[in-house]
């Protein structure tokens, strides 16, 4: 790689790092976050799609409800739930909600 190759490459990667140019702009937030609390999990929704599609999240918040295993949900925040599922684990929630959520919204 020649010195103004290498010169490119380099503001590419510091612009992409400071979530500046093509690259970052690629990049997409996930629908769902998960994190694993002690006896729960905290769900995050991205926070576009309450706000877009409000009727959304009472639907994802009763089937979950009806999954086997799921103790209870709990919504604490237009965006944001509390899920007493002892069985899973946080990757399998994740799943779950991110699969959920790309059928139901609207492309």
């Amino acid at each position: 790689m020649s010195g103004s190759e290498m010169l490119a490459h380099t503001r590419r990667t510091i612009d992409a790092l400071n979530g500046e140019g093509p690259e970052a702009a690629a990049i997409e937030e996930p629908l769902v976050t998960v994190v694993a609390e002690i006896d729960c999990f905290d769900v995050g929704l991205r926070e576009d799609i309450p706000a877009d599609h409000p009727q959304i999240v009472p639907q994802l918040i009763d089937e979950l409800c009806a999954r086997d295993g799921v103790e209870s949900v709990h919504r604490y925040g237009p965006a944001a739930l509390v899920v007493d599922v002892p069985d899973w684990d946080e990757l399998r929630l994740k799943l779950w909600c991110t699969l959920w959520l790309q059928r139901h919204l609207p492309r």
